[in-house]
């Protein structure tokens, strides 16, 4: 089992072939932002996806200024933006993702890029009536 001192590197090298070859389908940049860990240390578990993909870019944000709707976890929460964007938008992912949430959000990073929404029209269209602010929090466990 890998300890939590190793970082995601390795989870990352394990499948670089594989997200070389979902990552080289990036249109436009977009940017991975790591909220609420220190930023040399999410530089350097995130640097084998960004060094896939030039498209690809960090930023960071403590999550108190980034995102008040964000809860109060101990673990680095992720999201993605335009590069352009002062915000992360669309999903967080709390702790970075592993299994298959890591194939959520690679397809997340290439929805982003192509600029395609991130919901269905069914989902846009109910979430237009809605009148006042709503939190969704989906849990998941590793897959």
């Amino acid at each position: 089992m890998r300890s939590a001192k190793e970082g995601i590197a390795p989870l990352l090298n394990a499948r670089r072939d594989i997200l070389q070859a979902a990552l080289d389908e990036l249109s436009e940049p977009v940017a991975i932002w790591v909220l609420g860990a220190p930023q040399a240390a999410a530089q350097e578990d995130l640097s084998t996806l960004l060094s896939l993909q030039p498209l690809l870019s960090l930023r960071h944000r403590e999550p108190a200024v980034a995102d008040s709707l964000l809860p109060q976890v101990h673990y680095p929460v992720y999201g993605m933006s335009l590069p352009t964007d002062d915000v992360p938008r669309g999903n967080r992912f709390i702790g970075f993702p592993t299994g298959f949430s890591l194939d959520a959000f690679v397809d997340e990073l290439l929805a982003l890029s192509r600029g395609i929404p991130q919901s269905s029209p069914l989902a846009r269209e109910t979430l237009s009536r809605l009148r006042e602010p709503v939190t969704v929090r989906v849990f998941t466990s590793p897959g």
